[in-house]
């Protein structure tokens, strides 16, 4: 896409041992005023489907967010000082239809540089949705459309929720998201 550097949003973060990271996060509002710039055919397919989501949830539409490991390269000789976290989004009527034109990218970090971060991949995670919570309180389709996110779903691997909530499992921070033993 033209220009997609200026969809980008970063934060600097202090790392371990002062290192500094930067954590880069796709604009989803001017991410989707490009995708529709350039296909006008996509944004009449956005603005049918999320105005009528909308209408049936007048408080608001329901959201994915996607996160995952991913290794760039050949998969039979990966380059794993390129591997990285990946997270999308995609609005859940959306993901019905089942096409990755529908789960837009907001944010890619090595995990060079998570490991950097003092907490990690739930660091990482944290900042990147407090950098998309404004933007999705009211995303504005063609100046026309008010689409207003309710409810954000985290979906991923088993390795991926381990490793965003930093639950327990293997090792981790936390007890288990589903372990009660200490509420009682």
């Amino acid at each position: 896409f033209k220009n997609s550097l200026d969809n980008i949003m970063e934060e600097v973060v202090e790392g371990k041992d002062g290192a500094q990271v930067t954590i880069y996060v796709n604009n989803l509002q001017k991410y989707m005023d490009s995708l529709v710039h350039q296909a006008p055919a996509y944004s009449s397919f956005l603005q049918r489907i999320l105005s009528e989501e909308q209408r049936k949830t007048p408080d608001g539409v329901h959201a994915i967010l996607y996160v995952d490991e991913c290794v760039p390269g050949n998969i039979l000789q990966p380059d794993n000082q390129r591997k990285s976290y990946c997270m999308y989004f995609c609005f859940r009527c959306l993901a019905e239809f089942r096409s990755i034109l529908h789960w837009w990218p907001v944010a890619l970090l090595r995990h060079s540089q998570i490991d950097l971060l003092q907490d990690g991949l739930p660091e990482f995670f944290t900042r990147a949705v407090r950098l998309l919570v404004p933007i999705l309180s009211g995303l504005l389709l063609e100046n026309e459309t008010l689409i207003v996110t309710k409810k954000i779903f985290l979906i991923a691997d088993e390795a991926a929720l381990k490793a965003v909530a930093g639950s327990k499992g293997a090792s981790g921070l936390r007890p288990c998201l589903h372990c009660d033993a200490f509420s009682k």
